[in-house]
Parts: structure tokens; sequence; C-alpha cells
């Protein structure tokens, strides 16, 4: 039933995670190679912060044109451009939950907790395809 449905069951739980001391490089490549759009900075595996592909870009080294150098940036690590304290939620509640922070806030990715341990992550990807994949089940059910 759709409105039983609780976080755990629709979240991605091969959650890739950044150490809190990768460097923008690290990052970088980690989330290209992932085809990532947000990640949860982890120490250990407790949830200390939130990248986006959003922070990433706006976080880059300045390239200077003329000699194509870094000019800064390049040393930077996840903790000093990570959104700390992310808001989060637990693998047992409703995806109402989800939805509604979603709607509320302008972020797109929570990490998702089994008590204070990183369990997977949710987006707003992961609620639409749960959302088309229950549509598709009513209009079956309906067409039989």
């Amino acid at each position: 039933m759709i409105l039983a449905t609780k976080v755990h069951e629709i979240m991605t739980k091969n959650v890739v995670k950044i150490s809190i001391t990768d460097t923008i490089t690290d990052i970088e490549h980690t989330f290209r190679i992932n085809h990532l759009r947000h990640a949860p900075v982890c120490e250990g595996e407790r949830v200390v912060g939130m990248i986006s592909l959003l922070d990433l870009r706006h976080s880059l080294p300045i390239v200077d044109r003329d000699d194509m150098e870094y000019v800064e940036g390049p040393n930077l690590i996840a903790s000093q451009i990570m959104v700390a304290d992310p808001i989060t939620l637990q693998s047992s509640q409703p995806i109402r939950e989800a939805a509604l922070l979603f709607s509320d806030n302008e972020f797109h990715a929570v990490p998702v907790l089994d008590g204070e341990h990183i369990a997977g992550i949710i987006s707003t990807t992961d609620l639409i395809r749960f959302m088309m994949e229950s549509i598709d089940e009513l209009e079956t059910s309906m067409a039989e």
C-alpha cells in the first residue's frame, strides 16, 4: 500500500559517501565517476554533512584564463564546502515525510539513517520513480 511505504523501501541503499577529509579534487572525481548530484559527508558511518553538485561547482578552483592555472581552491576539503548537520530521515519513516521535507525546502536529497548510522540516501528522483511505479500498478489493476 502506497501510504504505508517506508523510506527504506525506496531509498538508494548503496550510497556513495564522501569522507570529511576528501579534497575537492577527490570529491569532483567521485561525483563524476558515480554520476552523483548529492552525497553525504561522513566520519565513519556518522553523517556530518551533505554536498551537492551545486556546492561542488561553487567551490571548484578559479582558473586564470590567461595562464590556465589554478588560482585558488584545490586544497579545499569536504568539511569546508559541505552543508554541516544536514536534515536527515530515519529509514522507518513514511515516504510522505520525505515528500513533505522536499516540498518545504530547497534541496533534493536527504541522508537516511538507522539510528545514527548511514543507511542510504533518498532523493526526489527516488520519490518520482516510486510514484510512477505506483501509478503504473494502479492503471494495470484498473484495466483488469
